[in-house]
């Protein structure tokens, strides 16, 4: 597996179906999660679709992010280190980060993943039963997020890049997107098809 030329026949790309993350999208979040308006997401999975078809058409094998993810989090150590880093204490607080993680624990791989994905609301969380007394979730309406989405994961060609036979895991700029660079990392470290593959993270 390798890549030297940036005009070379297309074999295989890593692409993100818009999902439930990008249904978070609203007038009151959308500055902040980067985006202009507030997208239509079945016009946007149409459109994506409409896109991956004519990849495969090309003759490109299409890999979906998050069956990615899904994938790499059966190993014990990158389902570890999505939950350490996701939810760090020094974000939301001992009590919120240590929920949160109760949390993801109980998950599917399947789950887990669109839950790095997709984000959980204040309500979700309590519905989930592990809304904990904490100052952070008082600060929060109902429906705000407990931590937020990932709805630029569409954009994948942001978060890595493949340089000859060796892969670089980007640190992105702004606090919207950074931890797209978690999911990257655990794709890249932990799935078997990238096994071997030199990294360079630079998140």
């Amino acid at each position: 597996m390798g890549i030297a030329s940036e005009t070379g026949h297309l074999r295989q790309v890593i692409v993100h179906r818009p999902g439930n993350e990008l249904a978070r999208v609203t007038p009151s979040t959308m500055d902040s999660l980067l985006y202009d308006d507030v997208p239509w997401v079945e016009k946007a999975q149409s459109e994506h679709d409409g896109f991956a078809d004519v990849l495969r058409g090309e003759g490109a094998e299409v890999l979906y992010l998050e069956e990615l993810l899904a994938q790499a989090l059966t190993n014990p150590d990158a389902r570890e280190y999505a939950i350490e880093t996701t939810f760090d204490p020094r974000s939301y607080g001992v009590a919120v980060a240590g929920a949160l993680a109760d949390y993801a624990s109980t998950l599917t791989t399947e789950a887990l993943a669109e839950l790095l994905i997709c984000g959980l609301t204040k309500d979700e969380l309590a519905a989930a039963g592990h809304a904990p007394g904490s100052l952070y979730l008082e600060t929060l309406g109902p429906g705000d997020m407990t931590f937020s989405c990932l709805p630029n994961h569409l954009f994948t060609r942001d978060s890595s890049a493949w340089i000859y036979d060796g892969v670089s895991v980007h640190s992105l700029n702004r606090r919207a997107r950074r931890r797209e660079t978690v999911n990257m990392t655990i794709i890249y470290t932990w799935h078997p098809m990238f096994a071997g593959t030199r990294k360079w993270n630079n998140g």
